[in-house]
């Protein structure tokens, strides 16, 4: 509505001059439709009764709620669901079947894997059972030989903290073997 004419412009073809002051405001639609929502068939509620009322135990209770509750998931729907290779270069992509794993639908309806993902599925990762104990073999190979320069005197031991104590100058000591041993013996 141009305010000074009062001319009402009801097409969304019609031209407005330049300058032209306007308010605009959103109308409701006329009519009071209301919005119809997919209802499901009632015919198909087979085998529903009121279970809490029933004399069920709790255990056959609950398994009834877990088959009802996926008895209307459509497992076509779920596996129709593919991921687009948006954003990775043509170059860095190689042709695949639908079924191979990591497999992206292009553009151009063809799939495809991104060749990192493709080296990555082509090795196998070995991984060990959580709290499994350390077989000796595996511990003896992340042991290292400790320099003489970085061991402690006392205990053998890599130094932490170190220590030069006033009547051995030429012996590094590490800080936990000056406090145990009231009188460090030198070799």
């Amino acid at each position: 509505v141009v305010l000074w004419r009062e001319i009402v412009y009801d097409s969304d073809t019609t031209l407005i001059p330049k300058n032209t002051s306007v308010e605009v405001a959103r109308v409701p639609v006329t009519g009071n439709h209301k919005k119809s929502w997919d209802r499901l068939d009632n015919h198909n509620t087979k085998g529903s009764s009121n279970i809490s009322t029933s004399y069920s135990t709790e255990d056959e209770k609950i398994k009834a709620m877990m088959s009802q509750s996926t008895q209307e998931l459509m497992l076509s729907e779920a596996l129709t669901d593919v991921k687009r290779s948006t954003g990775i270069p043509r170059s860095f992509m190689i042709p695949a079947n639908a079924d191979q794993k990591g497999a992206l639908l292009t553009a151009s309806g063809d799939y495809a894997v991104p060749i990192i993902d493709h080296q990555a599925y082509k090795e196998v990762k070995k991984e060990k059972p959580p709290f499994m104990p350390i077989v000796e073999s595996e511990a003896s190979e992340s042991t290292q030989e400790i320099p003489e320069d970085l061991k402690c005197t006392l205990c053998q031991d890599v130094l932490l903290d170190a220590v030069l104590t006033p009547c051995c100058v030429s012996e590094t000591l590490c800080w936990r073997a000056t406090v145990t041993s009231a009188r460090p013996v030198m070799k």
